[in-house]
C-alpha cells in the first residue's frame, strides 16, 4: 500500500494498483531518440506485474499503530517475505 497523508486526508493506492499504471506507462516507451525494450512484451508485462504479490497485504491491509494501513515500506519482513513469494509465483504463472 501507498500511503499518502495531507492533513486529515489520506490517499491510499494499492501496490498492485501502482504497477499497472507503471505497466501501462511502460507501454508507451519507445521512440525516435529511445528504443522500446527488447523484449518488448515481456518488459511491459514485468513492469506491470513487479507488485502483484501485493494484494495478499492490500486486500486486508495490516494497520500501524496509528491505526492507518502500513505503507509499502513500513511492511515487516514477514510481510514482505509473503508478498514477494507470492508475487514471484503470480509472475511466473503468467510469462
Amino acid at each position: 500500500m501507498i500511503r499518502r497523508q495531507s492533513g486529515e486526508s489520506v490517499l491510499l493506492i494499492a501496490q498492485h494498483d501502482h504497477a499497472l499504471l507503471a505497466g501501462r506507462l511502460a507501454g508507451q516507451f519507445g521512440n525516435d531518440r529511445f528504443p522500446r525494450a527488447v523484449p518488448f512484451e515481456s518488459t511491459v508485462r514485468g513492469v506491470m506485474l513487479h507488485d502483484c504479490g501485493w494484494p495478499v497485504h492490500d486486500d486486508i491491509p495490516t494497520l500501524n499503530e496509528a491505526g492507518l494501513p502500513l505503507d509499502v515500506f513500513e511492511a515487516p519482513r514477514s510481510i514482505a517475505l509473503a508478498v514477494w513469494a507470492a508475487g514471484a509465483e503470480r509472475a511466473s504463472q503468467a510469462d
